[in-house]
Parts: C-alpha cells; sequence; structure tokens
C-alpha cells in the first residue's frame, strides 16, 4: 500500500515539474516572438513594407534596412538602417549614410562600404570601408593601401 502512495506522489511531482517546464520554454518563445514583431513594425514604421533584415551570425541583433532597389541611378542613395538587439528589445544603433553597403562582418560588427567622392591612385578602389563596434561603439577604418602594401 505504501509503494502506490510513493509511486502516485512521484507521478504527480514530475508531471508538476515537467509543465513547469513546458510553461517556462513557452514564455522565452513568446519573449522571442514578441521582440521579432516589434523590430519588424520598427521598420516598417520607418521604411516602409520593403524593408530587409539580416540577422547577425548569433542571432542576438538584426539589421534592418531599407531596401534600395537595383534599378535606381542615383549611386549615392541615401543608406537607411537601425540594428536591432534582441535581448534588450530595443535599437541600439541607426544611420544614414551615402551610397553605402551595409553588412555583419562578425556578430557584433557591422561591416560598412561608401562611395568615396575622389579617387587618388590607381591602386585605390574608390571606396571607403570600416567596421562599427556596436559593443564598444566604435569605428575601424580598413585602409586597403595598407593591406595592399603588405601584401607585396
Amino acid at each position: 500500500m505504501n509503494y502506490k502512495i510513493i509511486f502516485l506522489s512521484i507521478l504527480i511531482v514530475i508531471s508538476i515539474l515537467s509543465c513547469n517546464a513546458y510553461n517556462h520554454s513557452n514564455n522565452k518563445t513568446s519573449a522571442i516572438k514578441d521582440s521579432i514583431i516589434e523590430y519588424k513594425q520598427i521598420a516598417f514604421q520607418k521604411y516602409g513594407r520593403d524593408t530587409l533584415f539580416l540577422k547577425s551570425p548569433a542571432n542576438t541583433y538584426v539589421l534592418c534596412k531599407k531596401n534600395i532597389t537595383v534599378n535606381n541611378t542615383n549611386p549615392n542613395e541615401l543608406s537607411m538602417f537601425f540594428v536591432f538587439d534582441l535581448s534588450k528589445n530595443q535599437i541600439i544603433y541607426e544611420d544614414k549614410i551615402s551610397g553605402a553597403k551595409i553588412s555583419w562582418k562578425s556578430d557584433y560588427e557591422l561591416l560598412i562600404r561608401k562611395q568615396k567622392g575622389i579617387i587618388t591612385s590607381n591602386i585605390d578602389k574608390g571606396q571607403i570601408e570600416y567596421l562599427y563596434n556596436l559593443k564598444t561603439k566604435t569605428i575601424q577604418n580598413l585602409d586597403t593601401k595598407t593591406k595592399n602594401s603588405n601584401n607585396n
């Protein structure tokens, strides 16, 4: 008789713990869904429905940027974008850069390429490249001339 009571007690405890674990995982899923809805709503308000969403390699941030059509004849079109932190559920960086292409370099670094106004030499690619670090809020210039001279 005591075995039946112990067995039933164990079953009740296991079922309560499994229900609690299910609710906890459901809350995390719900929070992630809420942040997805939030950054998409913000992006649609800022840039309209023609918005691109690019997650960082570790899925901690989302780069939301206005999609620039290929048919556009203006090479210096204003690139508008923001970075949304999924854990903080807020925008952590926002900018507008003329003629820029923005992509992920690492989980917390943006690679930004923009067209130069004046090309100074034959080896000059005509682009300025730099990294923006989301954690330290710093810019690191990537000097292509230095890269080329070091390789020779």
